[in-house]
């Protein structure tokens, strides 16, 4: 009897052996398969939250340029504006030049007619003659 023990004790530890030995390949597939699996889910996670701050800088971004259009674009209106007065300055600087022209012309027509002035009363060469 101790013999069929010790046989069937072998059989068990050589099968066991045999088992092993067939099973620890499928193992350590199985294990590399579940690390690789894991080391994919890991970078696919990392490039979700790259995309996601890649997305994040790029609302960013276009939020800026959006201010920067409406910013130009109220330089623009200023920047007319500022044109538009200085058309209005360019117009009355030219009525105040005409009208001081007009001035300066009116005041040399009077110190050249003011020798011509007869002071008598009833003077005939006065122009127009008056009865005064």
């Amino acid at each position: 009897m101790t013999l069929d023990w010790l046989n069937l004790i072998i059989g068990i530890v050589g099968g066991g052996t045999l088992i092993t030995l067939v099973t620890i390949p499928f193992i350590r597939k199985k294990a590399e398969a579940e690390a690789r699996k894991a080391v994919a889910e890991a970078k696919a996670t990392e490039i979700e939250n790259m995309k996601a701050v890649a997305d994040g800088w790029k609302e960013i971004a276009e939020e800026r340029q959006e201010a920067c259009k409406e910013k130009d674009q109220r330089i623009a209106e200023l920047t007319h504006q500022v044109d538009e007065r200085y058309i209005d300055i360019g117009n009355w600087r030219d009525k105040y030049n005409a009208q001081q022209e007009e001035i300066t012309s009116l005041k040399v027509q009077i110190a050249a007619n003011t020798p011509k002035i007869c002071e008598k009363r009833g003077c005939e060469e006065r122009t127009p003659p008056s009865g005064f």
